[in-house]
């Protein structure tokens, strides 16, 4: 399965906006964690693809890969943050703040509101890219 981005719309066959329930339909999702205190939103995990959808009141928000995200014929996941930048054509429009997870890790989220993209960023390389939408939001 190609898991390639339209920005603002869809990774892969998962569309934002459209109800989670086509998903654990057609692509075996299933349910991780329902409502999660910080967000208000369900979180499902696709299997084999390292693929996690956020819902919320049933329609999916977000969608997190760490495997493949493809943007035309290059995966991002393993680029550094120039050659992402370079392949978008723009910069971050925010870098968040760093986060350290329980094993050490430290990640940084780059956000590129206009396009609906957070790239998480650990040492150098990106590892874990969100996409979603902000268009159409006040």
């Amino acid at each position: 399965m190609m898991w390639d981005w339209v920005p603002n719309q869809r990774l892969g066959p998962i569309e934002i906006g459209i109800s989670v329930e086509t998903y654990v339909g057609q692509l075996g999702a299933q349910l991780l964690a329902e409502i999660d205190d910080s967000t208000g939103w369900d979180s499902y995990y696709i299997p084999h693809h390292d693929v996690y959808i956020n819902a919320e009141d049933g329609e999916v928000v977000s969608i997190s890969a760490h495997k493949s995200f493809y943007y035309g014929i290059k995966n991002v996941l393993g680029m550094t943050i120039e050659q992402l930048e370079a392949l978008l054509g723009c910069k971050a429009d925010e870098i968040g703040n760093s986060v350290e997870y329980e094993d050490g890790d430290i990640q940084t989220p780059y956000d590129y509101s206009g396009l609906g993209l957070v790239a998480w960023v650990s040492q150098d390389v990106i590892v874990n890219v969100v996409c979603t939408t902000y268009e159409g939001l006040d």
